[in-house]
């Protein structure tokens, strides 16, 4: 199966704020697309020297697929968060103050959300229904590819020394399927 990314992007929000691939011949049923709808990640109002701040945000993968045959579709994807290279290096900005935070894939924020593309694999299996020709249609899956992003703003460090308010930044989630 060949390689396909797609980028999305989130906004995280420290408020009360929201957090394809076509082809010209018939295909026995496979995936043509995916997409990853919702997520924020809302840490509401920073105020230094309050204590940690966490929130959950997840987005949820939907595929489209196309072929003649009704057919069952496997397959894996592979995360990353390309914003930066680490949790050290992702900042949320407020009139010019900044704050690093951390984004992990567990609830104990024991594991950071990988930044590199193929570090985290989910594997998945849809039903692709019968169509004609190269139509497209949903791929239906018995249990949606959802991933849980865990954000977390340690109040320690250089994020005591910033101006208290809200603070938003953009995170790139890349899916390889």
């Amino acid at each position: 199966m060949p390689d396909r990314s797609l980028n999305i992007f989130f906004s995280v929000l420290l408020a009360l704020a929201g957090l394809g691939l076509l082809g010209g011949k018939a295909y026995a049923g496979d995936v043509s697309s995916c997409s990853v709808g919702g997520g924020t990640l809302a840490f509401g109002n920073y105020q230094p020297s309050n204590g940690n701040r966490t929130t959950v945000g997840s987005v949820q993968m939907s595929c489209t697929c196309r072929g003649l045959n009704a057919t069952t579709v496997s397959g894996s994807t592979f995360v990353a968060l390309s914003d930066s290279t680490s949790n050290a290096n992702r900042l949320l900005q407020n009139l010019g103050s900044a704050l690093t935070y951390g984004v992990y894939s567990d609830a104990n924020y024991s594991n950071v959300y990988p930044s590199v593309a193929g570090s985290a694999v989910f594997s998945f299996t849809g039903n692709c229904p019968l169509g004609l020709g190269n139509s497209q249609k949903p791929l239906s899956f018995s249990t949606p590819p959802t991933f849980t992003l865990y954000g977390r703003i340690l109040d320690v460090g250089s994020n005591l020394n910033t101006n208290a308010g809200l603070y938003s930044g953009t995170l790139t989630l890349t899916i390889s399927y």
